[in-house]
Order: C-alpha cells, then structure tokens, then sequence
C-alpha cells in the first residue's frame, strides 16, 4: 500500500546553524515520503547559501519578507502538497519516528484530525539554566475544548495534522503573538478532533529571550488570544469557562500594576475583569474597582505598595503536561 505524503514546514528566521539539525531530522524520518519545505523570513546570515549549497536537491525553499511565524507556516500550508502537514521551527528537532507514529493513527483513526505526542525540552548555550529542562508527558485529555481554554499542551512541534484541516479551519493569524495558541483553540471549537500519540516525541530548544520566557508579554499575549475567542465561542460550558479565565486573567493584571507601581493600568485591567466576569465573580470585584477609583498616589497607597512588592507576581507562563527533569 502506498504511504501519504507528508510536508514538514519548517519556518526559520537567522537560526543557522541549528536550522541544519532541524532539517536533517525532517528529511531523515523513518516514514517515508516527506517533503520538507523551508519557509526563510528573510534571513540575514547564512540560511540561504548554505540551504541553496547543501539541501536544494532535497527541500523546497522559499524566501520571503519577514511576516513571522505564523506568515511562513502559512506560506507552507499554501505550497504543501501532502495529505498531512507537520510543523517545525528552525531551531527544533523531530524525533526519527515522530511522524510514522502520527501516521500510523491518523490512517487507522479517519475521525480523529489533530494528533499530538511528548517533547524534551533542551539547550545549546548556558544562558538557559539546566533547572529549566524537563521531559514533557502531555497527557490524554477527553476534552480538548476546555484544556486548550485553560493551557496550551505544548509547542507547535508536537502536533501534526491533516491538511484538509487548513481548508476547514483557515490559515493562522498573523497578527497574533501565540498564533499557534489561537489556531488550535479555534480547531477544537471548529469541530477538529484531537487525539495524544505516545512515543512521538520532538525536541523543543530553550533559548533565553524566546517567546515563552517573556513572562508578562507571554500572559497579555495570552489573553489576547482569550478575549479573539470569546467572539465565537457560545457552546456551554466553555463560555462561561473562558468569561471566568479572561476575567481572573485582567484580575491579575490589575494586580500586577498595582503591585509594580501602576495605578493607570491597575484601574483599567479592574473594570475590564469586572466587564467580562460571569455573576459569581462581579460582586468581590466591583468593590475593588469602587475603592480603587476612589484612592490616589499618597501615603497610604505608597505603602501598600511597598507591601505589594514583597508578594510575587501573579504570573507563571509554562506549558502544561507531566514533567520530569531531563537526563
């Protein structure tokens, strides 16, 4: 019987030389055929001669402006020719039966739409403390509508896909700083079936600055994506479940200013969570929001500040799953 093809879409922007892992381990996969298209947002270092010298026999290169990430997973999507598409950044790592173990189920699951495995977490420079690697188990989750309401289980790199699932759902958003987030919330209430495959694993590399380690600009990226699917999202009890994590999310928002000296973005985060809060959470913060309008910079708010600031943040911005320290 005839294997599928599948595309591995592989969006880089300046990440030689670990772009060559990258592509080595998609073109090495024990499921064969692939097709590994590499989508270039205009790099400045040595992404297109070393491509255009060692791998033009074997990737399909496109270079474009920089429209980030989710502009070149969907420039990919576009030039994609297989029956399912995975995604892999261009400083990441697939495991060699990674795709032969989501293959293997989609073909025996024709129902299911969305299959997702484990990933290791690792580092190529010590700038990333090796406290912060784990091995990631993902979990089974019955319902992935209110899981992906609460956390996104993982990376982009975990997930493989069929490509009748970009003709149903679209492509990404672009204007979107979690895109991969968004887009799978919007599978899930699309009506896209998830499914974990066991053993498929993908290498996730930490670097410092990347967009996970950016804690505040992680969680107001966050609820941006929350507040986009509160615009469509109707079906009970998700609706309620997303009006109460948007809300306790502009709770610790407002929080987090007053804690860090902002009264101005402390106000205006109180009277959105009271906006969105469902009725059991209105009455507690309303009162906040009455006395918080009512006060100004002088001595007492000074030192509830100086007390707020022993307290930690109210933020904690990590993939979700069973972890366990890497060997």
């Amino acid at each position: 019987m005839t294997k599928p093809l599948v595309s591995v879409v592989i969006v880089c922007h300046n990440d030689w030389p670990h772009l060559e892992l990258a592509i080595e381990s998609a073109l090495c996969q024990s499921h064969q055929p692939i097709e590994v298209i590499v989508v270039d947002n205009d790099s400045s270092d040595d992404t297109e001669r070393e491509i255009r010298s060692r791998f033009m026999d074997r990737v399909r290169y496109i270079r474009q402006a920089n429209v980030g990430a989710a502009g070149g997973r969907n420039a990919g999507f576009a030039a994609a020719k297989g029956k399912y598409i995975q995604i892999l950044d261009g400083d990441d790592v697939l495991a060699p039966n990674k795709i032969a173990i989501h293959v293997e189920h989609l073909e025996h699951h024709p129902d299911i739409d969305i299959v997702y495995g484990d990933f290791r977490t690792f580092r190529s420079t010590p700038d990333v403390p090796a406290d912060s690697l784990f091995d990631i188990d993902t979990g089974d989750y019955p319902d992935m509508k209110q899981l992906l309401l609460g956390r996104c289980p993982g990376p982009p790199i975990i997930f493989m896909f069929r490509k009748s699932v970009v003709d149903r759902v679209g492509l990404q958003a672009e204007d979107v700083y979690y895109e991969d987030y968004e887009y799978w919330i919007r599978c899930a209430f699309a009506g896209c079936r998830f499914a974990r495959t066991p053993g498929a694993w993908a290498f996730y590399r930490r670097r410092f600055g990347q967009k996970s380690e950016k804690m505040i600009r992680a969680a107001l990226a966050e609820l941006d994506v929350l507040r986009r699917a509160r615009t469509y999202i109707e079906e009970e009890p998700y609706k309620k479940q997303l009006a109460e994590k948007v809300s306790r999310l502009e709770y610790a928002f407002a929080h987090y200013y007053l804690w860090s000296g902002d009264l101005t973005n402390a106000q205006r985060f109180l009277r959105a969570a009271l906006e969105s809060a469902p009725p059991h959470l209105k009455f507690a913060q309303s009162k906040v929001v009455g006395w918080l309008s009512r006060i100004s910079f002088g001595p007492t708010l000074y030192g509830m500040f100086r007390r707020m600031r022993r307290l930690p943040p109210p933020f904690s911005t990590t993939f979700g799953g069973t972890k366990t320290a890497a060997a």
